[in-house]
C-alpha cells in the first residue's frame, strides 16, 4: 500500500499502442443487444424530480434534434472533471449563486466544479549524455518501427520509469504519501526538430528556439526529466457560463496561486539536480 520508490511505467497497451476503455471493453461487446452508442450526441441535461429528487433520464441534442431517454434505474454521469461539472450545473444541481446567475432553477444545492485540483508540472528538465545512440534518424526509425508496433515510440507517452518520492516540502501528507512525481524520459523535445513535440505540449516558439533548438546541433544523447506536484495546494473551479450546454465551460486553473507551490516545485528541481550527481547517471556523462 506504499507508493514511495521507482517502477517501469505501467499502462494498458496492445500491439505498441495504448489501449483505449472502448477497445478493451466496449468493441469485444458491440454485439449485444442492451447496449447502445450514439456518437455525434451531446448531453444537455439530466432529468431530475424537484421533489423527490430522482433522476429519471437524460436530455440531449442529436442531428439537431432534441430527444429524451428514460431510465428505469440509474444514470451514470461520466463526462470527465470540466463537462461534468457543467451538466450537473444545467440539471439543477450547483452552487445557488451560479444557477441564479445562468437562470436554471435549483433542485440541490453543492459545490459542483468548485474543487478543481491538477498537477502542477516542470516539464522538460532536460540533461546531455556522452552517448550517441539516439540522433533524428533514430527517431525517423523509430517512427516506421512503431508502425509495426515495435520500438522506442511503444514507450506509453514516451515515458520509460516514474519515481514518486517526499522532499521537504509545507504540502506533505505523511510519511508514506509521496510529495512529487518524477517522470524520465529518454531524449528530449528537440528530437523531432521542434515540430510536433511543441506543438502538443504547446510551447511557444521562441522558448523552443531560445532554449532547445540549440540541441538540434549536437549528436550527443539527452534525457529529460519532469517535475509534478501531487498536492498542490492551489486549487481552481470550472464555471458554466450560461445555460446554453454547447458554451465551452471556462476553466480557472488558479496555477501558483499559493506560494507554496512554488517552493514545492523549486524543492523538486534541487532533488533532480542532486540525484543526477549520484554514479549511474554520472556513468552516462
Amino acid at each position: 500500500d506504499k507508493q514511495m520508490g521507482v517502477s517501469y511505467v505501467q499502462a494498458n497497451t496492445l500491439h505498441g499502442r495504448r489501449d483505449s476503455a472502448f477497445r478493451a471493453f466496449l468493441e469485444p461487446i458491440l454485439h449485444r443487444n442492451n447496449l447502445h452508442i450514439m456518437i455525434n450526441t451531446k448531453v444537455t441535461k439530466i432529468l431530475i424530480d424537484p421533489h423527490t429528487k430522482n433522476t429519471y433520464g437524460v436530455e440531449f441534442v442529436r442531428n439537431n434534434k432534441k430527444y429524451r431517454v428514460m431510465s428505469m434505474r440509474e444514470v451514470i454521469l461520466s463526462s470527465g472533471a470540466f463537462h461534468s461539472p457543467q451538466i450537473l450545473t444545467l440539471s439543477g444541481i450547483g452552487v445557488k449563486q451560479d444557477l441564479e446567475r445562468i437562470k436554471v432553477p435549483l433542485i440541490h444545492e453543492l459545490p459542483v466544479g468548485r474543487n478543481m485540483h491538477d498537477h502542477i508540472t516542470f516539464s522538460e528538465l532536460t540533461f546531455i549524455t556522452n552517448q550517441t545512440s539516439i540522433g533524428f534518424m533514430t527517431y525517423i526509425n523509430s517512427l516506421l518501427q512503431f508502425m509495426q508496433g515495435k520500438g522506442l515510440m511503444t514507450l506509453p507517452a514516451g515515458v520509460e520509469a516514474l519515481t514518486f518520492a517526499k522532499i521537504p516540502t509545507k504540502n506533505s501528507r505523511g510519511s508514506d504519501v509521496p510529495d512529487i512525481e518524477l517522470v524520465f524520459a529518454p531524449g528530449s523535445i528537440h528530437m523531432d526538430r521542434g515540430f510536433g513535440i511543441t506543438l502538443g505540449g504547446r510551447m511557444k516558439r521562441e522558448i523552443y528556439d531560445a532554449v532547445y533548438q540549440p540541441l538540434e546541433g549536437t549528436k550527443l544523447d539527452t534525457f529529460l526529466i519532469s517535475i509534478m506536484l501531487f498536492h498542490p495546494k492551489s486549487t481552481g473551479h470550472v464555471e458554466t457560463p450560461d445555460a446554453n450546454p454547447f458554451s465551452h465551460p471556462k476553466i480557472h486553473a488558479n496555477f501558483f496561486r499559493e506560494d507554496d507551490d512554488i517552493e514545492a516545485l523549486l524543492q523538486g528541481i534541487k532533488y533532480v539536480l542532486k540525484l543526477v550527481k549520484m554514479d549511474p547517471f554520472k556513468s552516462l556523462g
